[in-house]
C-alpha cells in the first residue's frame, strides 16, 4: 500500500500546537507517528510524512496538512493524535481509553480504523470504537480514505503518571555549595507522607537519562517535619518543605558538567491529599525554562516495554484555554553559599627545631570547618575566620625531613602550599660571634660536619646553645 502519515497540529512551542495535560499531544503525537511509519515501512509498504510543523495557525496547519496529502495518490491517509478533556488529575483505576474518526460508515478506511481500536485496546485502554464525524477537516478533505487515532488522553492520570518536578541550575564557573533545599507549596499532605528531594548532574550529552545522570546528594522528610499554614475555613495551605544534606553537595560549572537539576518526589501518594508547587509568575527574562514535570509511563503490562520517564517543561493556559511555554521555575530555595579560602603565602620554610610558623589565610568558612593535609613530621591547626584566620604549622618529628605540601581545605575550596624544612647545619647560626662546637647523631655519638648525611641532628655552639637541625 501507498500510506500517508501525519501527527496532527503544529510542534510543541508554537502556536497551534496539541493538547498538553501529563504528557503534550505534539510530541507523543509525532513519536507515534514516527514508529508506526517505520513498522509499515518494514511491512514493505510506501509511507509518506505529511505532518506540518510550524504554519501559522490552526486553519493554516490543516491546510498545508491536506495539501501534503493530495499531492500523491495514496491508498489511505492516517492522522495520529491524542485526546484531552476527561480531566481525570487524581486518577480513577481506569482509562479512558482510544478511539478512531473516519468520515461515515461506508469509508473504506474504516475496517483499518477497526483494527486501530482493537490493537490499541489491547495494550490496556478501554476501546472507545470507531466513530464518524464528517466535521473534521483532514476527513473530509483528503483524495484518498482517511482516519483520524486519538490514541488515548493527555489528562488521565491512569494512563500517564507525573511524578515528580525538577528545576534546571545553570551555575557559574564558581563552586556553589549547597547544604540544603527548601521547596514552597500549596495544600494539604498527611504527617506520614514522605517526600524526597535529589540533586543531579547532566553529564555534557544533556540527556535526560538516569543511565548518564549522577546522584550527588538527596535528603528525605516526612509530613510531620513540614511547616505548615492553614486558613480558618480552608482545608489546604502553605506548605514549606525544608531538606537538609548530610553532607553538603558542590555544583560546579565545567565542560563535562555543564548544568544540574534539582527534583522533588513524593506528592504522587495516598497521604498526600493535595499538592500544588508555587512556581514564578513571570517568563526568564532570556526565556529559559527552568522548571520541568517528571513523568513516568508505564505500558509493561501491555507491551512488555520497561516503564520509561519522560521530562517536558512548564506550560501554562490562559484565559482562551490556550496553552503556552512558561519560561520559569518551580519555588525551590537553595540554601547554599559561595565560599573563598585564600592566601598570599606561597611558601613554606619550617624550622626543624620544632618552631611554629603561622600562615595568615582568608577564609568563608571558620577554622574548625577547614581540614588540613601535611607532610609527614608536621602538626597543623586551623583558627579564626574571614580575614583573622591564621594556619599554624610546626615539625614534631625529629627523625623526618618534613617536605611536601600542605593542603588545605572545605566543600568547594581548596589551597595548596609548598613546604620544606629549614636548611642543614652549615646555614644556621646564633650570632654573629657563635661557632659550631660539636655535632652529634639522635643517638649521642659526635660525628664531623663534613660527615654529616641527610638527617636530623643535634648541634652545639661557642654561645652555649644547643639546636636540632635537619640536613638534607
Amino acid at each position: 500500500m501507498r500510506i500517508n502519515i501525519h501527527a496532527g497540529h503544529n510542534a510543541d512551542g508554537r502556536t497551534a500546537c496539541g493538547a498538553i495535560g501529563f504528557i503534550r499531544e505534539s510530541t507523543e503525537a509525532r513519536r507515534v507517528k514516527d514508529a508506526v511509519a517505520w513498522m509499515l515501512r518494514q511491512q514493505g509498504h510506501t509511507v509518506y510524512d505529511c505532518t506540518v510543523d510550524d504554519a501559522a495557525g490552526v486553519s493554516a496547519n490543516l491546510r498545508e496538512i491536506v495539501a501534503k496529502c493530495n499531492a500523491r495518490d495514496v491508498d489511505l491517509d492516517i492522522s495520529v493524535h491524542f485526546n484531552s478533556g476527561v480531566g481525570d488529575l487524581a486518577g480513577n483505576g481506569k482509562t479512558t481509553g482510544t478511539e478512531v474518526y473516519v468520515y461515515s460508515p461506508s469509508s473504506e478506511a474504516r475496517p483499518h480504523a477497526e483494527k486501530v481500536c482493537q490493537a490499541i485496546a489491547g495494550l490496556g485502554f478501554r476501546n472507545r470504537g470507531v466513530k464518524y464525524s464528517k466535521g473534521l477537516y483532514v476527513l473530509k478533505n483528503t483524495k484518498a480514505p482517511a482516519m483520524l487515532i486519538e490514541c488515548c488522553f493527555v489528562d488521565d492520570r491512569d494512563d500517564v503518571q507525573l511524578y515528580g518536578i525538577a528545576n534546571m541550575i545553570f551555575p557559574p564557573s564558581a563552586p556553589l555549595v549547597v547544604n540544603g533545599v527548601t521547596v514552597n507549596a500549596w495544600g494539604k499532605v498527611d504527617n506520614d507522607a514522605e517526600f524526597t528531594i535529589s540533586i543531579y548532574a547532566f553529564d555534557e550529552t544533556m540527556a535526560f537519562d538516569y543511565d548518564l545522570l549522577t546522584l550527588l546528594g538527596s535528603a528525605t522528610i516526612k509530613g510531620k517535619d513540614i511547616l505548615k499554614e492553614y486558613s480558618a475555613g480552608d482545608s489546604n495551605g502553605y506548605l514549606c518543605l525544608p531538606f537538609d544534606f548530610s553532607s553538603p553537595v558542590v555544583i560546579e560549572k565545567s565542560d563535562a558538567t555543564p548544568c544540574y537539576f534539582v527534583s522533588l518526589t513524593g506528592f504522587n501518594s495516598d497521604k498526600v491529599e493535595y499538592f500544588a508547587p508555587l512556581q514564578s509568575q513571570v517568563d526568564h527574562p532570556d526565556y529559559i525554562c527552568h522548571g520541568y514535570l517528571m513523568k513516568r509511563i508505564d505500558l509493561s503490562s501491555h507491551t512488555g516495554r520497561p516503564v520509561y520517564d519522560s521530562f517536558i517543561p512548564l506550560t501554562y493556559r490562559d484565559a482562551d484555554d490556550n496553552y503556552h511555554d512558561m519560561c520559569s521555575a518551580f519555588s525551590f530555595g537553595l540554601n547554599a553559599e559561595y565560599p573563598w579560602l585564600t592566601t598570599e603565602t606561597e611558601k613554606i620554610e619550617l624550622p626543624g627545631d620544632g618552631t611554629p610558623v603561622k600562615v595568615a589565610l582568608g577564609s568563608y568558612y571558620d577554622g574548625s570547618k577547614l581540614s588540613v593535609e601535611v607532610p609527614a613530621g608536621v602538626t597543623a591547626s586551623v583558627k579564626g575566620r574571614y580575614d583573622n584566620c591564621e594556619l599554624t604549622l610546626s615539625h614534631n618529628a625529629a627523625e623526618v625531613i618534613a617536605e611536601g605540601d600542605v593542603v588545605v581545605k572545605a566543600p568547594g575550596v581548596r589551597v595548596s602550599i609548598p613546604l620544606t624544612q629549614s636548611a642543614g647545619i652549615s646555614d644556621i647560626t646564633v650570632s654573629e660571634n657563635a661557632e659550631i662546637t660539636g655535632v652529634y647523631d639522635l643517638s649521642g655519638r659526635r660525628i664531623s660536619k663534613a660527615d654529616a648525611k641527610s638527617g636530623i641532628y643535634v648541634v652545639k655552639y661557642s654561645d652555649g646553645s644547643v639546636r636540632k637541625v635537619a640536613v638534607k
